[in-house]
This record gives structure tokens, C-alpha cells and sequence, in this order.
């Protein structure tokens, strides 16, 4: 007879608690509602457009063919010098020779004779044949994959890489750029195989009208890899104009000056091609005098006339001087 109270009493008090969540769940529901600051967060690397597939300014999502396009904000974020950094950030293409030419894409190899691999505005000929593109002079890069590359002459089976350089503004603008590099590891430390890369970049109207507009890029480097006497270094300038004839017609000319000079270097030497057995990764197996010099010139014309109805006409030519040591 003594429990039964004691059981009661426990039953009354956790009743009790159990009200009081309720309590305050209703008065809480009374209080007015705060909205909170709607937040939108949207980026992206990728061009919504491309012209290289079927050399119409067509979005993306409409062209018929794998086609890819990578902004400059892209190439700042991975700290890209040239476009060959670029090629294991794109699906299905990898570097595959000494040349700037020498690319494998969706497995077809190209080879340093064939011009048609990589263009520069949809035109073939690079300023130099082994160094690539630089970056600082690069407004978009567009990949074509697959049997579209027939439109450009020559059966490119794999696809090609078409590099859109940077035109003149209307919009008075200054760029400048300071990289330092070094090493460290596998008995290196950050004193050594150290280098530097500084550019400009400056563009805007000449007259008050706008008629004329500048362009100047300009880039040099000297840049020691982790291996033994290995290094690359040189200059690079790009001076540009445009001529707005009329509001519907403009001429453009591209100018550009390379020279550079890097060490050539063949590899590691790797026994039985057996990984576990690869030497260690900076001696240098050649002599420190087995250099490739080269020194090249570029000079594109553009002509462009707006029609009605959206229609554009462009006229292009390019002459491509380029010499080269090796």
C-alpha cells in the first residue's frame, strides 16, 4: 500500500515537464517571424559561348559537338603561364611532345608539323613551335573535340585547341603581375631553382571619341626548374590596335614578338621501365650547353562589319616568321 502514492507523485511531475516545452512552443509561435537576407552565390569558369565549333557566336547548350571554353578568370585561379598548363584541367587532352604542337586529343596524337592542332583566332601559326601560348595575352581558350575540326581544312579527327587573344577596350584599364617561384624537397631547398615572371597589361581608347583603341602586353620570365640546369627565360610583347571605321565596321591589328630560350631537357632515365626503380628526379642527363633557342614574330588583321539582323562578316589574315635552335 506504501507505492502506490510514491507512483503516483512521479507520474503528476513528469507531466508536468512535459507541459512546459509545450508552453513555450506557443508562445514562440506567437512571435512575429523574422525573414532572413535572401543570399544568392553563383560563379563559374566555363564560357556560356564559343564560335569555334561552327564559327557563329552559338551558346554552348545549343552547339552539336563537344566544345569547351575556359575563361581568363579559370587561368587565374590555377596560376597558369602558358596554355599548356591549361591541358590537364580539359577533358581528354594531355601534352605529348616537345612542341607546342605535340598534343594527344581523345587519343590522336598530333605532331610538330601539323599547324592545325592549336590556332590563334581560328587561324593556324604560332609565334614560336616550342614554346606555348602565353597566358597573359589570352582572353578565352576554346576546345573542339571530335570530327568538328573538319571545318578548319584539314581533317583533325581528334579536335584542336583555338586560342582567343586579348583585343583592345574601350574601357581605360591596367593590369600588372609579379610571380616568384622556388623549390623545395628531394634535397632542394627554397634558395634554390628559384625564378620570377612579371607582366602588364594596359589598354583603353587614344582619342576622345573612341575611334582608336590600344593594346600593349608585355611579359618576361626567368624561370630555374627543380632539375639540374634546366631553366626557361625570355620576353614577350603583343601591341594591338583597333580602328572603329563606323559604328558597324572595324579593323583590328594583333601584333606579337617572342623569343625564349630553355634547356633541353629529354627526362629520367627509368631501368626495366620499372616506376619503383626511376632515378632521382634532378640530375641532368644531358650538357648544360643542350639548349633550344627560338625568336618569332605574328601579325593577324581582322576586318569586321556588323550586318542587319545580327549578321557579322569577318575577314582574317595572318603571317606567322618564327626561327628556331635547337
Amino acid at each position: 500500500m506504501a507505492i502506490r502514492p510514491g507512483f503516483a507523485i512521479g507520474l503528476i511531475g513528469v507531466a508536468s515537464l512535459a507541459q512546459a516545452p509545450a508552453s513555450r512552443a506557443a508562445a514562440e509561435a506567437d512571435e512575429p517571424a523574422q525573414p532572413l537576407e535572401e543570399v544568392t552565390v553563383s560563379s563559374k569558369f566555363l564560357a556560356s559561348g564559343t564560335s569555334s565549333a561552327m564559327k557563329l557566336d552559338v551558346p554552348v547548350r545549343d552547339t552539336p559537338f563537344s566544345v569547351a571554353a575556359y575563361t581568363e578568370s579559370f587561368m587565374q585561379a590555377v596560376e597558369s603561364t602558358n596554355v599548356s598548363d591549361l591541358y590537364k584541367y580539359m577533358t581528354g587532352i594531355q601534352r605529348a611532345g616537345a612542341t607546342a604542337f605535340d598534343m594527344s586529343i581523345r587519343g590522336f596524337r598530333t605532331s610538330s608539323t601539323d599547324r592545325n592542332a592549336i590556332m590563334v583566332d581560328g587561324l593556324p601559326g604560332l609565334a614560336g613551335r616550342f614554346a606555348s601560348p602565353p597566358t597573359i595575352s589570352t582572353d578565352h581558350i576554346e576546345v573542339v573535340r571530335g570530327p568538328a575540326a573538319v571545318l578548319y581544312g584539314q581533317a583533325q579527327p581528334g579536335g584542336f585547341v583555338n586560342v582567343i587573344p586579348k583585343k583592345p577596350s574601350s574601357r581605360q584599364a591596367v593590369e600588372l603581375q609579379l610571380k616568384a617561384t622556388a623549390y623545395t624537397g628531394d634535397k632542394l631547398s627554397l634558395n634554390d631553382a628559384h625564378g620570377y615572371d612579371y607582366a602588364f597589361d594596359a589598354t583603353g581608347p587614344i582619342d576622345s571619341g573612341g575611334r582608336l583603341l590600344y593594346r600593349v602586353i608585355g611579359e618576361n620570365n626567368d624561370i630555374n626548374t627543380f632539375r639540374d640546369y634546366t631553366y626557361t627565360r625570355g620576353p614577350y610583347l603583343a601591341p594591338s590596335l583597333t580602328w572603329n571605321i563606323t559604328d558597324t565596321t572595324s579593323a583590328t591589328l594583333l601584333t606579337e614578338y617572342r623569343k625564349t630560350e630553355s634547356s633541353w631537357d629529354r627526362g629520367l632515365v627509368v631501368p626495366a621501365r620499372d616506376i619503383a626503380r626511376v632515378a632521382p628526379i634532378t640530375p641532368y642527363y644531358q650538357q648544360p650547353g643542350d639548349i633550344q633557342k627560338e625568336r618569332g614574330t605574328s601579325e593577324t588583321l581582322n576586318l569586321d562589319h556588323a550586318f542587319e539582323h545580327g549578321i557579322k562578316l569577318r575577314l582574317s589574315v595572318r603571317n606567322v616568321d618564327s626561327k628556331d635552335q635547337s
